[in-house]
């Protein structure tokens, strides 16, 4: 008898309801309570390294203005980036991509979210130093539909998924032309049909924007195969009575 596959709750920029968001120790509390895998987010310093972080600048993590693409990436390593989430997390870094990857594949599925421009040849070229079993773990998503043109020119074989806005409900000839097998939909407006829809065309469905059990439990009688969450632990502990 064919088995439902489980659903995949991937920890939102790691753990971030008790770490600072996209840090290692983000990640590791994540796996640590049982997430089926990470999610975070990639932008470039002024002289090109691959950092993960989510905002276009420091302010929100560092108290720092400076943007990253005006920033080399010395200084930002000297940047705190958890204090201001908890004194328990002073002196956390900014952690490159490279070595997120490093430490946690294959040891768990990572969605990668482009950020902006440069990151797809920074991160088809860090990939590409894996062997194939092993970056079969990871998946690179944008909403940009050209930063995913990108790297899928640079690389046929990386596992792509486009994360779209409430606007698209049919993201279907987009994801055939980039040869995506992800749909990273928005959780709070999918449907029924088209969930079904595509998985009726061999598609993974994701979402995200879902930040509470409800929302949660909507797309999992949906049918979606899982979704970002800021709080796997609850999320992971509501699924056992869905």
């Amino acid at each position: 008898m064919k088995t439902t596959p489980p659903f995949q709750v991937l920890a939102h920029r790691g753990d971030k309801a008790h770490a600072p968001e996209n840090t290692i120790p983000a990640f590791e509390a994540g796996l640590a309570c049982g997430a089926g895998g990470l999610e975070l987010d990639v932008r470039l310093t002024r002289d090109g390294v691959a950092l993960v972080h989510h905002d276009a600048d420091f302010k929100r993590s560092a108290g720092d203005p400076r943007s990253l693409t005006e920033t080399p990436f010395s200084e930002c390593q000297a940047l705190d980036v958890g204090a201001r989430f908890s004194a328990a997390f002073a002196e956390t870094r900014v952690p490159t991509l490279k070595e997120v990857l490093e430490r946690f594949l294959p040891r768990a599925p990572i969605d990668i979210e482009l950020k902006a421009p440069g990151t797809p040849v920074a991160v088809a070229g860090l990939l590409r130093a894996f062997p194939d079993a092993v970056r079969a773990h990871a998946t690179v998503t944008s909403f940009d539909l050209g930063l995913l043109g990108e790297i899928r020119a640079l690389d046929g074989e990386i596992k792509l998924g486009w994360l779209t806005t409430k606007e698209v409900l049919a993201p279907w000839a987009e994801l055939e032309r980039l040869g995506a097998r992800t749909w990273a939909a928005h959780g709070p407006t999918l449907t029924a049909e088209a969930c079904a829809e595509a998985h009726a065309r061999g598609l993974t469905v994701r979402c995200w924007a879902i930040h509470d059990l409800e929302a949660a439990r909507r797309i999992v009688a949906l049918g979606a195969d899982g979704c970002t969450y800021d709080d796997p632990a609850e999320l992971l502990h509501a699924l056992r009575s869905i």
